[in-house]
């Protein structure tokens, strides 16, 4: 069982957030800027005083969150950017010797990062239990239905929630990081100073699973089965949950939705990517595309495609897509992002800088120039 599938198992968790969230293993045609004006632009905004406040930078969570999502250092520019753009909030609210502190946000208008740290009473374990690679606890809040809401009536296109470790070294403290990803044809603004974002975690649990009582079912009532449904009775069984902390603990926050862009590209570029076919099933399959609009933001990119393509995908499977640095590193663009009938947004691992990169390299070979 992989992690969606013990998430659908879960009475208090919907098919329709399922859809919507992206799991570990628990680990309108857009007026286009001229290139050279939005490298300019976009330098300036992202540039200006970076690099001599980066050294001093260190009261924030979000560079430990990109050095782990990155797997290695990072630049001044990016520390320079995470300095200036970081919303550091440090509230806290503590019930049943729970503390949950609303941390720091962060967001490029496109993709916005929630960081809770959350502290469990000294001698509870949030390290999750581990059969090989298989994991066997999952600690969360027991409404992850409405954990987040906002005052403007934003539909996610994606949420995606992560467990992350806070670098204190202690196993009874942990970041909750919530990704969001706003439906793009609902709201023009979704970061803007009237969305407020409400967060509402109901009791902390544990859901674990029972490998046990698995092991039995597939020796016995399921033995040599391939497709498997067990009964309500079996799945509350096989995951039982305990209620660690009772309380409500809630928060309000407004997003910084000011953030730079730029068009990386002026005419067309031809492309491949899957694409959805509906007439054959429903299933993806390799095609010829058209760019007509890349645009690049600090934590993600989004590529635009022309009407023949259907819900183009990427970056899936062994498709990689990176932004490739002037001295040759590269930082990984990942789905997760919003994705649309005619776009895909991809995350990024860590932030992009405009001034130290130079191109974006699609899984089959093209190059999109940067600057």
């Amino acid at each position: 069982m992989n992690g969606r599938d013990i998430f659908l198992a879960l009475d208090f968790i919907g098919e329709d957030l399922v859809e919507g969230a992206e799991f570990d293993a628990f680990h309108a045609q857009r007026r286009k800027l001229r290139p050279m004006l939005a490298a300019a632009l976009i330098a300036v905004l992202l540039l200006a005083g970076l690099v001599g406040g980066a050294m001093a930078y260190g009261q924030g969570w979000f560079a430990g969150f990109f050095r782990e999502a990155s797997g290695g250092p990072l630049t001044p520019g990016q520390m320079g950017y995470l300095q200036n753009q970081e919303q550091i909030i440090a509230q806290t609210q503590t019930h049943d010797d729970w503390t949950i502190e609303l941390r720091s946000a962060l967001n490029d208008g496109t993709t916005a990062y929630i960081i809770l740290g959350v502290t469990a009473p000294e001698g509870t374990s949030l390290e999750p239990r581990m059969d090989g690679n298989t994991q066997l606890d999952f600690f969360g809040p027991g409404n992850t239905r409405d954990l987040i809401t906002c005052t403007m009536g934003v539909d996610w296109d994606n949420l995606h929630l992560d467990w992350v470790e806070d670098g204190d070294g202690l196993d009874h403290t942990k970041n909750y990081v919530i990704q969001i990803n706003p439906n793009k044809g609902k709201l023009k603004d979704p970061f803007g100073a009237k969305a407020v974002y409400h967060i509402t975690i109901e009791n902390i649990i544990c859901q674990s699973t029972n490998q046990t009582y698995y092991q039995h079912l597939m020796d016995t009532k399921y033995k040599g089965q391939d497709a498997i449904m067990f009964t309500h009775e079996e799945t509350l069984q096989l995951h039982p949950t305990e209620v660690l902390a009772q309380g409500v603990w809630e928060f309000d926050v407004t997003l910084n939705g000011e953030t730079p862009k730029a068009e990386l590209i002026s005419k067309p570029i031809p492309t491949q990517a899957l694409v959805y076919q509906k007439e054959k099933g429903g299933i993806y399959e390799t095609e010829n595309v058209t760019l007509t609009s890349v645009i690049l933001r600090p934590l993600s990119i989004t590529l635009y495609c022309s009407s023949s393509a259907s819900y183009p995908s990427f970056a899936t499977g062994d498709d990689q897509v990176f932004a490739v640095r002037k001295d040759g590193s590269r930082i990984q663009l990942l789905p997760g992002g919003a994705q649309g009938k005619l776009y895909q947004e991809l995350k990024a691992e860590a932030p992009l800088i405009l001034d130290e990169l130079d191109h974006i390299l699609l899984a089959d070979g093209t190059k999109i120039p940067v600057g």
